[in-house]
């Protein structure tokens, strides 16, 4: 899970620290969070860093009627799969 703001903040729940050049308001997960107002989803990806299939889903934080960042988070298809084949039906 990750948070991008307003102003360039980000924080990542992994750790990972952005180089001084990154922008968070430039990751396509920010702007079409921010561009639809709602909770997106993406494409499924191939995630360099995992070399795993993965979908980001990112939706925006308000305060005061005010986007002021967005929160997102990359799930992998492998263990959205794996989630399905075990569920069953509810009766």
């Amino acid at each position: 899970m990750y948070v991008g703001f307003e102003d360039k903040k980000f924080i990542s729940g992994n750790g990972w620290i952005p180089t001084k050049d990154y922008d968070c308001r430039q990751r396509d997960w920010y702007k079409e969070a921010v561009e639809k107002n709602r909770i997106i989803y993406s494409a499924p990806y191939i995630d360099k860093k995992f070399n795993s299939m993965v979908i980001t889903v990112a939706k925006p934080i308000k305060k005061d009627g005010k986007i002021i960042g967005v929160v997102g988070m990359d799930v992998v298809v492998d263990y959205l799969k794996t989630l399905v084949q075990k569920a069953t039906p509810v009766k």
